[in-house]
């Protein structure tokens, strides 16, 4: 993110907010609704990609390595793809094909005791659903029991 800050002419302050904090995402939001008003094509390109980079790095803190990285290939597979040569979208696409696979590794290492938060809500769902037999019905104990197959890769329907 300091990489693409520096390449970029902002129209406004520099940024004085921690990477990965909602007051971060706010100034980013600022920056590029000023160059979206002065025609600044490149410090607008600058701005979605250090929005989502925030983005994904709020993700991490609260979810997965994985669900950050889910969130930006799928950012850059839509808007990176295309054959743009303008040199601020081929030097953001090298920034993150570099970055990518430390987030892989990240992400492999990853282990559901790591996330405190999806931890908690696991214990909250599983006892709600999974212990509570009269808890709203076979078809949200089923969803619940689906979601959490799906995130953990652990089948809650047999606890």
């Amino acid at each position: 993110m300091s990489e693409i800050e520096k390449i970029t002419l902002f129209p406004l302050a520099t940024a004085s907010h921690a990477h990965g904090s909602q007051q971060y995402e706010n100034w980013v939001v600022r920056q590029r609704l000023e160059a979206e008003s002065k025609g600044m094509v490149d410090a607008i390109l600058c701005t979605e990609t250090l929005q989502r980079l925030n983005g994904a790095l709020m993700l991490y803190d609260e979810l997965r390595a994985c669900d950050a990285k889910r969130y930006l290939d799928a950012y850059f597979a839509e808007h990176f793809a295309s054959q743009n040569r303008r040199p601020t979208f081929v030097l953001i696409n090298r920034l993150y094909n570099d970055m990518r696979q430390e987030m892989e590794d990240v992400a492999a290492k990853e282990k559901l005791s790591d996330n405190a938060k999806l931890n908690q809500l696991c214990t909250l769902l599983t006892d709600l659903y999974s212990t509570n037999t009269e808890a709203r019905g076979t078809k949200a104990r089923s969803a619940v029991d689906s979601y959490n197959t799906q995130v953990y890769g652990f089948d809650f329907a047999q606890i």
